[in-house]
């Protein structure tokens, strides 16, 4: 098994004075927000619950209107998550009984380390940093207060199945149906450069409303966006069936769900910036969101990868002309610091359960709405196709 270090980062000063709203942002990133836990609640208590003419739903999820000045209708929808991927002890309570050991109080608040050179936050312990997606409710945040038309939905529970979402989606599709709104756009992609085209294994965009909205974005000389890109799932495509243009747009934050989580705040700030003069109503709606074609019955066996296709967009993060050396830039499933034998004991169980049952984790994947492609697209993202996990003792480890 490879092991390497994490990236390379300096552990600077935090500014006294940061530059536009930067300073809400990192707050923002200091609440650890697991579904449902108590950080999440106190993150939503101060940075949501008071927003004037906010409405909260049976489910927990934000939603705001604003109007547009001539009463014409709104036609964007904008999407962000409360929830992240940190670990939440109590999600173990129900095992407690078997251990003979007490369960850690969760954590409410995280320590954040700052890199003044690549102007990038970071974390130096074994939990995400929760830029996914706590930067995209800043940047709406901001597009509240800039009075930009359109809906602004916060949703629960994205990390745990857009399950939040999906509710809103179930729940309101006919009223949804008979607004004027024809765009959905989530703010939680990594990197710097996506616009995503493809979710659940479909086209969620077409190319001319890509390609438009690139073209806006891109009228700041710092950003260089592109259509074409293809993601999993995120909120924005519990709406693909209702409106005919649903994408995700990358934020500036990497490594996401890991331990090598980063937010570049240059970027977070160049692209705010663009968002708050992009023409939302002028932007094109061409996907027949009725359209969308039956997924293909799951037939078993092996049926193969297939190759990249159009969606596969190549996003490099370049910290502002300051590359990441090839070690830093690696994305890496172990922490050279984490207990060698706890994880390979996890990794060992996991391959155990895989090989027992893999029809009945490949039928759950559907549902999922994963699609090999999708899996073979993550894998390659983080360089996992050609790795040798040996399943036998621990100190086959290499250190």
């Amino acid at each position: 098994m490879r092991y390497t270090a994490k990236p390379s980062f300096a552990d600077d000063p935090m500014p006294e004075n940061w530059n536009g709203d930067l300073a809400r942002l990192v707050d923002m990133l200091t609440y650890v927000r697991p579904a449902g836990s108590r950080g999440e609640q106190a993150f939503i208590d101060k940075y949501l619950r008071d927003i004037p003419n906010i409405c909260e739903d049976a489910y927990g999820n934000f939603f705001l209107v604003i109007d547009s000045p001539n009463n014409e209708g709104i036609t964007t929808m904008f999407t962000s998550h409360t929830d992240t991927c940190h670990f939440d002890p109590m999600s173990l309570t129900q095992f407690s009984m078997h251990f003979d050991q007490a369960i850690e109080e969760p954590l409410i608040k995280q320590e954040l380390k700052y890199d003044a050179s690549k102007q990038t936050l970071w974390k130096d312990d074994h939990d995400c940093l929760g830029a996914d997606d706590g930067t995209g409710i800043w940047i709406m945040l901001n597009m509240i207060e800039a009075g930009i038309p359109g809906a602004y939905a916060f949703f629960r529970e994205e990390e745990i199945g857009r399950k939040g979402s999906i509710w809103f989606a179930e729940m309101h599709k006919d009223q949804l149906e008979g607004t004027a709104i024809k765009h959905c756009v989530s703010f939680d992609r990594k990197g710097c450069s996506d616009i995503v085209s493809s979710q659940k294994g479909q086209p969620c965009c077409s190319k001319a409303f890509g390609d438009a909205l690139a073209k806006q974005l891109n009228q700041s000389p710092s950003l260089n966006y592109k259509a074409g890109a293809l993601g999993s799932y995120t909120d924005s495509a519990s709406f693909m069936e209702i409106f005919p243009e649903c994408t995700n747009i990358a934020v500036g934050y990497l490594n996401q769900h890991t331990s090598r989580e980063t937010q570049n705040l240059r970027h977070a700030q160049q692209l705010l910036d663009q968002l708050l003069k992009v023409d939302w109503a002028s932007l094109p709606a061409e996907r027949d969101p009725k359209a969308i074609p039956p997924r293909p019955a799951y037939q078993g066996g092996y049926q193969g990868y297939g190759g990249h296709n159009s969606f596969y967009g190549n996003d490099p993060f370049d910290y502002d002309s300051t590359a990441l050396t090839a070690a830093e830039d690696d994305d890496l499933l172990f922490d050279s610091d984490d207990s060698a034998e706890d994880r390979l004991d996890e990794l060992n169980s996991i391959m155990g359960l895989i090989g027992d049952h893999p029809r009945g984790i490949a039928e759950w994947l559907i549902t999922q709405g994963f699609t090999a492609s999708i899996i073979k697209h993550e894998l390659e993202d983080y360089e996992l196709l050609e790795l040798d996990i040996p399943s036998t003792e621990a100190n086959d480890v290499d250190s």
